[in-house]
């Protein structure tokens, strides 16, 4: 017999990335007030592009999937090494009310962590305090699943 999973969480023990991709404006459904770029993506932010050319010198950010172009996934920040990661512990959690498995590689910019969940739905997280800024839901047929 199978045992429901109650809800899968989003535990933050450092840090954690992910991509957030353009979208439609047709069949949103956000909660929160979603930034200009979401509502409007078929503008190119210049400023956004020019940040993730030079995304070597954005040490606390993560702003691609391998945190660069380079795709090298190494953070240069030198607060957490072999000496003291044994001392990090639990800082917060977010639910994401799924109970289907989750991979993804979140995204940090300026402390807004943007976390994709099932069925594509994105979630702009306070890193500081885990407050829900916004929430973007693509409205993916759920039936799709058994294929």
């Amino acid at each position: 017999m199978r045992q429901k999973i109650a809800e899968t969480r989003l535990n933050i023990v450092w840090f954690l990335l992910i991509g957030l991709c353009g979208a439609s404006t047709q069949s949103m459904a956000f909660s929160g007030s979603p930034p200009e770029e979401a509502v409007n993506p078929g503008a190119i932010n210049q400023d956004h592009q020019n940040r993730v050319n030079a995304a070597e010198q954005e040490e606390g950010n993560w702003l691609l999937h391998g945190r660069t172009y380079s795709e090298q996934r190494f953070s240069p920040l030198k607060k957490i090494n072999d000496k003291n990661v044994s001392d990090l512990g639990y800082a917060l959690s977010f639910d994401l009310n799924a109970a289907r498995g989750l991979e993804a590689t979140p995204i940090m910019r300026d402390g807004v962590l943007y976390v994709t969940s099932t069925w594509s739905v994105v979630y702009a997280i306070d890193a500081r305090t885990g407050e829900e800024l916004w929430m973007y839901d693509p409205q993916v047929p759920r039936g799709w699943g058994v294929k």
